[in-house]
């Protein structure tokens, strides 16, 4: 035979049908194992299968771009150490700590009317973002220049829709008047068994709810 029209020669190989023949004296051949047929090819010779399914030089680019694209974006986010989505530099692998505690971590907490602090950890309750996110974003805004103003506008912005999310019913949180940011920190125990404990509590930020502020 001249010319074996094979789908894949990788496949046939993978399939044990054909069987590369690497001290032929001649140089590299292909040899076919089905029954006792025996179909020997130089290795310039095997180069020339038909691959019916081959990929076209434009899908072959495409996908080049793809990939490149892909590797581009995570790199340009890990040097710049910024988000885009939905590339990420990983902040969470890029930190090593050397101490058993986790500190500076913010957290909102809603103030109900008969003055009890809760904390607001739901999904639900700080729709669209969670509570992974949004303390990550708001340390970064009170780091920004003008930090203080923009931290409360965006707890404003938590507040308002927290109470609209609970009078429709969106989850099942309790109505509050206000909602304050907290820095916490803890010393880490196993189980997070002191999650309610917080060894320390600094206030960041405080807003209130437009009727009851001016009260």
């Amino acid at each position: 035979l001249k010319q074996l029209q094979v789908d894949s020669l990788a496949g046939l190989l993978a399939e044990g049908l054909v069987s590369l023949d690497c001290a032929a004296p001649d140089g590299m051949r292909v040899r076919a194992n089905a029954g006792s047929a025996r179909l020997h090819l130089s290795a310039a010779e095997a180069v020339t299968f038909s691959f019916r399914n081959a990929m076209t030089r434009q899908r072959l680019l495409l996908t080049n771009l793809l990939i490149a694209g892909v590797i581009g974006g995570s790199l340009y986010d890990i040097v710049t150490r910024q988000e885009h989505w939905p590339f990420s530099d990983y902040p969470m692998f890029a930190t090593v700590h050397r101490r058993p505690v986790l500190d500076n971590w913010y957290r909102i907490f809603g103030v109900t009317h008969d003055n009890r602090e809760v904390a607001i950890l739901e999904y639900s309750q700080l729709w669209p973002l969670d509570q992974s996110r949004l303390p990550l974003g708001l340390r970064r805004l009170q780091q920004e220049a003008g930090g203080d103003q923009r931290v409360r506008i965006a707890l404003e912005d938590v507040l308002a829709r927290y109470e609209l999310r609970r009078a429709r019913s969106l989850h099942d949180g309790p109505a509050v008047s206000a909602l304050r940011l907290y820095s916490l920190g803890w010393d880490l125990e196993p189980y997070a068994a002191n999650l309610d404990r917080p060894r320390t509590r600094q206030l960041i930020a405080e807003v209130w709810r437009a009727q009851e502020a001016l009260r």
